[in-house]
């Protein structure tokens, strides 16, 4: 949700059609793509949501230095504990800068116009 208010804040057109936000799911047993897709429009319709198999994501989240973690909570019943960090990937797949908590929808925005306006496309 403070993602959606913060491409709120970006008035440059420009910007946001050469924006995607992507979350990816740390739990692939509890999300399928499609909870996924149904579940990512209450946030944004432009959002994406992305889930996989478990070494992949765990590969993802490793070269993201993204820390997650599974907390049994009895039989079928856990918690998954995760980071709180957006990550900002280029068009070319690099990783290219972290945003970390506490967060506001303006200094999200902010932030990230400032980390594009450097990248060399």
């Amino acid at each position: 949700a403070l993602l959606n208010k913060a491409m709120a804040q970006i008035e440059d057109p420009t910007v946001l059609a050469s924006t995607q936000v992507v979350m990816v799911s740390v739990d692939p047993a509890r999300h399928t793509v499609e909870q996924l897709g149904q579940y990512m429009p209450y946030f944004n319709k432009d959002f994406i949501g992305v889930t996989g198999e478990f070494f992949t994501i765990h590969a993802l989240a490793t070269n993201l230095n993204a820390a997650f973690q599974k907390i049994p909570g009895g039989g079928e019943q856990y918690t998954v504990d995760h980071s709180a960090y957006i990550f900002l990937v280029n068009p070319k797949g690099d990783y290219h800068a972290f945003m970390k908590p506490p967060f506001s929808a303006q200094s999200i925005a902010d932030h990230y116009q400032a980390v594009r306006a450097l990248f060399k496309h």
